[in-house]
Formats: structure tokens, C-alpha cells, sequence
């Protein structure tokens, strides 16, 4: 392996060991391991890539055994409720022509993760996971501001009016959307 992302949850309870491996057609398989402290020891969990079969992956719960892959590379933990819930931000590199970068909600059960919860605010009720989709020869940045508690994301818009819903063709327009931390949800503001 030429690069393995290791990252360390905010409050040092877990790692997340992501990596990926990529195909000859252009596409990526991800892999995954996170190492949960435990009383005595820890307990590893293999995160098992499953993305090119999950359809409408924004509205579906999925677990590590069915996991929505990437590169994990930042963890964000606000303390909101009794139960840890976790944010993580992903890079997906999809294909040849497109880019993805996935915010996802995480949660850790006695013997599963959980992936995916109803906390997007003003994006759609049903939206379990916000993924953008741009075109891959450009980037994009997706990065978390904890003095304001805020994921800021280049807003994306089609680089013509006719390739409306064509993701592979969105490009940034010099602005930027952020979901900010509210009372336990992540609310779009544009």
C-alpha cells in the first residue's frame, strides 16, 4: 500500500485505517478497519465496501458489513445527546469522470457500526448521508470549522444549463454552502 489514512476521533475512543485499491476501469474499491477502545483492550471492526450496489445510498441506513466506501479523513464529534454520534467526511475517487465527497453520520452499537441518520435539515428529510458528485477533473474542499461548528463545501453547479443532473459535469462556482450544528441536526446554510 503507497497510502493508508489513519485518523483519530476527537475524543481518542477510536482509529479509522482507510485505504483503497484502484481497477484497471478507473473505479476504487475502499477497505477499512476502526479500532474501538474498549475497558480491556479494543475491538476491531472491518468496514466492507459495498458501494457499487447500495442504490439511492443517500437514504439508506448501511453498517460496516455494508459499507458506503472512501477515504475517511477527518472525524468530528459533538457531544449533543446521550448516545456518541460521530460525522465523518470521505473522498470517494467514483470513476474516470467523476469525484465524490461524502459527509456521513456514524454510530457504534455492541455489535455493529451504523451509517446514515435522518440529521440534515432543510436537504431533504429522507437524507441519511449528503454525497456530492463533481466532475473529476476538478476539486473541490469539504472541511470542518469547529470554531463555528460548520462543514463548509464548494457549492456545485452544472458547468452549462442542459447538463442540469449530470453530476459528472458539476464544477465549484466561486461560492460556498456550509451545514452548521443546530440543536442536534447539521442545517444547510447557502
Amino acid at each position: 500500500l503507497k497510502t493508508i489514512s489513519v485518523v483519530n476521533s476527537p475524543d481518542n475512543q477510536f482509529r479509522i485505517f482507510t485505504w483503497f485499491l484502484r481497477k484497471s476501469n478507473g473505479t476504487y474499491e475502499y477497505y477499512g478497519r476502526i479500532q474501538l477502545k474498549k475497558k480491556r483492550g479494543f475491538k476491531i471492526y472491518n468496514l466492507i465496501d459495498n458501494s457499487k450496489n447500495i442504490r439511492s445510498p443517500e437514504i439508506k441506513e448501511l453498517d460496516n458489513k455494508n459499507w458506503f466506501g472512501g477515504i475517511i479523513y477527518d472525524v468530528i464529534h459533538i457531544k449533543s445527546s446521550k448516545k456518541n454520534i460521530y460525522t465523518v467526511l470521505l473522498w470517494d475517487g467514483n470513476d474516470h469522470y467523476s469525484t465524490k465527497k461524502i459527509i456521513d453520520i456514524m454510530q457504534f452499537y455492541p455489535d455493529k457500526i451504523s451509517f446514515g441518520k435522518s440529521i440534515f435539515k432543510d436537504y431533504g428529510s429522507e437524507k441519511k448521508r449528503i454525497i456530492l458528485e463533481y466532475d473529476g477533473k476538478t476539486s473541490i474542499s469539504m472541511n470542518y470549522q469547529k470554531d463555528g461548528q460548520k462543514i463548509v463545501f464548494n457549492h456545485l453547479v452544472p458547468s452549462s444549463n442542459e447538463l442540469e443532473g449530470l453530476y459528472e459535469f458539476y464544477i465549484p462556482d466561486g461560492t460556498f454552502d456550509a451545514f452548521k450544528f443546530t440543536k442536534g441536526n447539521w442545517t444547510l446554510e447557502e
